[in-house]
C-alpha cells in the first residue's frame, strides 16, 4: 500500500510541476520500469540547412546537459551517469531519435531537446517541438554503505548521557538556593513563634 501511495504521489507531483514548468508546451509522458530501455524522437522546430548540432538536457530534478552531438563529429555524453547507456541517430527531416538503456530511478526527469542553428550573427538554440517527461519506476533500495551502526549508537548514547548529567547539574544549582531559603525561613518562623 505504501509503495502504491508513493508511486501515485510522485506521479501527481510530476504532472503538476510539468504542467507549470513547461509553459503549456507539448509534453510527451513516457513511463518505464527499472533496467528497461526507451526510445523517443526529437523534432526540430524548423527544418533548415543551418542546423549543425543537437543536445539533450535535463530541466527539472537535475538541471544539466546530458548529450551534445555536433553532426560532423561523434556525440559527446555530458552526464557520466549515461555513459554507455545513451545514443542518438539523425533521421528524416533532421529528427533525432534518442535511445536510453538500463533505465534507473534517477533517470526520472523532464528532458528537453535543443537544436543548434548557425545564424548570420552567430548561433541560435531552439527547443524541440516537445518536452519528454520520463518516469522510471524503481523500487530498488540501495544497500547502506555504512559497515555498522555501532559507532553512531555509541555517539548518540554518550550525547544523551551527557545531556542528562548537564540537566541534573543545572537542576541542582537551581534547587539548592531554594532549599537554603526554605530552611532559613523555617528557622526564622519557628524563632518568632517562641
Amino acid at each position: 500500500m505504501e509503495k502504491w501511495l508513493l508511486k501515485r504521489w510522485r506521479l501527481s507531483v510530476c504532472f503538476i510541476v510539468t504542467f507549470l514548468s513547461t509553459g503549456f508546451a507539448e509534453v510527451v509522458y513516457l513511463h518505464s520500469q527499472r533496467n528497461s530501455s526507451i526510445e523517443f524522437s526529437c523534432v526540430p522546430p524548423q527544418n533548415s540547412d543551418l542546423l549543425f548540432a543537437f543536445s539533450l538536457n535535463r530541466e527539472w530534478l537535475q538541471k544539466r546537459p546530458v548529450l551534445y552531438h555536433n553532426f560532423k563529429s561523434q556525440p559527446s555524453i555530458k552526464d557520466p551517469s549515461f555513459k554507455d547507456r545513451i545514443s542518438d541517430q539523425t533521421g528524416i527531416n533532421q529528427t533525432v531519435s534518442v535511445s536510453i538503456t538500463l533505465l534507473q530511478g534517477y533517470d526520472t526527469d523532464l528532458y528537453v531537446c535543443v537544436f543548434h542553428y548557425r545564424t548570420p550573427t552567430g548561433f541560435q538554440n531552439l527547443s524541440g517541438k516537445a518536452r519528454i517527461l520520463l518516469y522510471v519506476e524503481d523500487y530498488h533500495i540501495e544497500p547502506c554503505s555504512c559497515s555498522s551502526y555501532t559507532p553512531l549508537l555509541f555517539s548518540l548514547s554518550a550525547g544523551g548521557g551527557l545531556l542528562f548529567i548537564i540537566i541534573l547539574i543545572l537542576a541542582a544549582v537551581q534547587c539548592f538556593p531554594l532549599l537554603d531559603h526554605y530552611h532559613c525561613c523555617h528557622q526564622f518562623c519557628s524563632k518568632g513563634a517562641d
